[in-house]
């Protein structure tokens, strides 16, 4: 999640560009779908949340890209 989170950090806030920027959000979207379908991980994801900042980068970078997250979900394989 620290990772999802940093690269969520770097994505918004314009680190990344061009290449680099498409493949992390990719791999960031591609994560968050499976994330969403494994139900298991789901309350060890809550209970990882420590306060209000918790994956705030994360929970910007979702709400930017909910129209491909979305899509991706529908396409993935349950």
């Amino acid at each position: 999640m620290n990772f999802l989170e940093v690269y969520s950090a770097a994505a918004n806030e314009g680190l990344l560009t061009g290449v680099t920027l498409e493949i992390v959000n990719d791999k960031l979207i591609d994560s968050i779908v499976l994330l969403k379908k494994l139900n298991h991980w789901h309350s060890a994801i809550s209970e990882s949340v420590t306060g209000p900042s918790t994956y705030r980068h994360l929970c910007k970078f979702v709400s930017r890209h909910k129209a491909a997250i979305g899509a991706c979900s529908e396409s993935a394989p349950n």
